[in-house]
């Protein structure tokens, strides 16, 4: 439920308090906690050794029951990552 999520979306706790720690999975605390800076999807799906699928469940229980905040990609930035990888690319056949 709610909007959909790719991997290069920011991941962000929110101040919420959580009123019983039990109700959460020790992955869920997890991500919670790692979540305390922004972070990405995919860098949350590498640290917590989960697939990404599972990680994203979690990640959209975590949003419903308002813990974070998920959001996607500024316009502006992934063209200017898409250029930067792209040259790097560009750098990389070179050699």
């Amino acid at each position: 439920a709610g909007a959909k999520f790719d991997l290069v979306a920011t991941v962000r706790a929110t101040r919420k308090e959580i009123a019983d720690p039990a109700a959460l999975s020790p992955e869920q605390m997890w991500a919670l906690s790692m979540s305390r800076r922004p972070t990405t999807v995919a860098d949350l799906a590498s640290e917590l050794n989960l697939p990404l699928g599972v990680v994203r469940i979690l990640l959209a229980d975590l949003r419903d029951a308002g813990f974070i905040v998920i959001r996607a990609p500024e316009t502006g930035q992934s063209r200017r990552d898409s250029h930067i990888l792209r040259e790097v690319l560009n750098g990389l056949r070179a050699l």
